[in-house]
């Protein structure tokens, strides 16, 4: 069966057996994959005489790139692992082709398609199942994270090498981007961390996403406010270094790198599912709260005399 074939508003059923309001979403969803990117898709490759007219579709994975591109991969191209519920009992050593499932109920892709969001289609026993995966992370989380690995194997040779004064300012710089790096792979705090501005800026961030929200370890932005206090006598020599705080603060940056090296790189369905955040106005009992309704900043809060004056 062709995706030009089949009836897509009916047809659908989500990976996880939704049903109602969700199947209706995935219904929508199938439509507009089917009809923006696999049709589109067929029909260039038939244009190039890359696909044959007669071949039905059964299955589609549409992945959105970092850099903005998206790629469409079409029936024995789509690569991963399925978790399925069968139509009939089967014995160890039974074949178990398409007809024989009753329902996709997982689906994840292989290599680096598992870290760039997707959405994949399998048409089995007459009906449509939809997987997908829409967490967001932003393409110069790599670059942040490759720099930040720099700075903290230098922080590392420098003070083994008996220069604590270069180590900690290199191990600040490596603080501030293994915190963009993560923020930038926590899909809440991109717009946030695209707008910070200045050291005064991100530290204020991060205190936030991870002090206040405790989205992150705490010890990481205790990481980061220590050694922005420490920077100035180790880049301006304005005082004494405290050299005794450098080793824990290494070990703490270590931590931190495989955190973000893991937010930045790891497949999608490994990274949080929820994240807290402080709600940017007020929101009733069973209100629909959109993107905008959240931020990570904390409250201001009006001083005493001002609040007892009202």
């Amino acid at each position: 069966m062709s995706p030009e074939d089949s009836d897509p508003a009916t047809d659908a059923s989500s990976p996880d057996g939704a049903s109602g309001p969700f199947e209706a979403v995935g219904n929508r969803l199938l439509e507009s994959m089917l009809s923006e990117y696999v049709e589109p898709e067929i029909r260039s490759r038939n244009e190039t005489g890359d696909w044959d007219p007669g071949l039905p579709v059964w299955k589609f994975q549409v992945s959105f790139e970092d850099d903005g591109s998206v790629q469409v991969l079409l029936n024995d191209e789509v690569k991963g692992q399925l978790t399925a519920r069968l139509a009939t009992d089967k014995e160890a050593g039974d074949e178990v082709v398409a007809s024989d499932i009753a329902e996709i109920t997982t689906f994840s892709p292989e290599g680096r398609f598992a870290q760039v969001p997707y959405v994949a289609g399998f048409f089995t026993n007459e009906t449509w199942f939809v997987a997908f995966e829409f967490g967001g992370r932003h393409p110069m989380r790599h670059r942040y994270l490759e720099a930040g690995q720099d700075f903290l194997r230098s922080a590392h040779e420098n003070f083994d090498a008996g220069r604590p004064g270069v180590s900690a300012d290199n191990a600040f710089s490596a603080a501030e981007l293994l915190a963009r790096t993560e923020l930038l792979s926590s899909s809440p705090a991109i717009k946030h961390v695209l707008a910070a501005r200045g050291h005064a800026g991100l530290s204020q961030l991060y205190n936030a996403w991870a002090g206040y929200l405790e989205n992150s370890d705490r010890e990481f932005s205790k990481a980061l406010n220590v050694l922005a206090r420490i920077r100035p006598a180790a880049r301006y020599l304005e005082r004494d270094l405290d050299v005794a705080l450098l080793p824990e603060l290494l070990e703490t940056l270590d931590k931190w790198e495989e955190l973000a090296k893991h937010l930045a790189t790891a497949p999608l369905r490994e990274l949080p599912r929820s994240y807290n955040m402080v709600a940017a106005r007020e929101i009733s009992h069973g209100e629909l709260v959109e993107a905008d309704d959240s931020t990570i900043y904390p409250p201001k809060r009006e001083p005493k005399d001002k609040q007892q004056g009202e």
